[in-house]
């Protein structure tokens, strides 16, 4: 009975692991596939569900619409970003409180796939080349009850990133 009950913990982690899409952080040498699908922008106001006043769900809006090529899960692209900490003080418009990462640029990270906050990673995707995506992204899909060591990101935090795709580098 001893020897079993390593074996059945070992057996529930490796399912529960693959559940999730994960375990190892890094991907075959055959080049990542990906469920994740283009995330269609609904509008802020999907963010809060049952009159939440709290972020529940990842949302956004598109301001202005991208007209070049579409961003999807694989690719790297060229981003623009500002990162705020949500507040409510600012409902209905942009919902962006302070400042937590300031401006910043990037272009050698794949998205889509797992390397960034999940709210992030999925609310990326579908933007097309020249447009300027707003996100607002739950403390479930960011960093839930543990921000990164060092940064003004409290716990349970939702965030609001405002993205610009300026290219697609591959």
């Amino acid at each position: 009975m001893k020897k079993i009950l390593p074996l059945i913990g070992v057996t529930f982690l490796t399912l529960a692991l693959t559940a999730c899409g994960g375990g190892s952080g890094s991907s075959s040498g055959s080049g990542s596939t990906s469920t994740l699908q283009p995330f269609p922008c609904a509008g802020l106001s999907a963010a809060f569900a049952n009159g939440s006043t709290t972020p529940t769900n990842l949302a956004c809006v598109d301001s202005p619409a991208g007209t070049g090529t579409v961003l999807t899960a694989g690719h790297t692209p060229n981003l623009t970003f500002t990162g705020y900490l949500f507040t409510s003080a600012n409902a209905g418009t942009s919902y962006e409180g302070a400042v937590f990462q300031p401006t910043a640029s990037m272009a050698s990270t794949k998205v889509g796939v797992g390397a960034f906050i999940s709210g992030f990673d999925q609310g990326v995707l579908g933007m097309q080349v020249g447009g300027t995506r707003t996100l607002i992204i739950p403390a479930s899909m960011a960093y839930g009850a543990s921000p990164p060591a060092g940064s003004s990101i409290p716990a349970n935090a939702a965030l609001v990133f405002v993205v610009t795709l300026n290219s697609i580098v591959s």
